[in-house]
């Protein structure tokens, strides 16, 4: 996860905000987070990028083959689950 967010990172040439990283159990049912979660096992980020829309961050991530690849309004999910999901929340 830290080589593909490093990966995003210098493509972008900035910063990347990292609105959720890790969860605990507990944290992730407070936030309405899966079952099966990425984020509770430290393989999954909720990130934006500075002057980027996040569609263009999702853009990018789906190029670099990523797992999981959530696109939101504000906001990037990635992960590295393994398999090729896409979703819009």
């Amino acid at each position: 996860l830290v080589a593909l967010l490093a990966t995003i990172r210098s493509h972008f040439g900035q910063p990347l905000r990292i609105n959720s990283g890790f969860r605990t159990i507990a944290h992730n049912d407070t936030v309405g987070g899966g079952s099966k979660s990425r984020h509770m096992f430290g393989l999954a980020a909720d990130i934006a990028v500075r002057g980027v829309r996040a569609s263009e961050v999702a853009l990018f991530a789906d190029r670099l083959g990523v797992g999981g690849l959530g696109r939101y309004g504000d906001f990037t999910h990635v992960d590295i689950q393994g398999h090729n999901r896409r979703w819009r929340g």
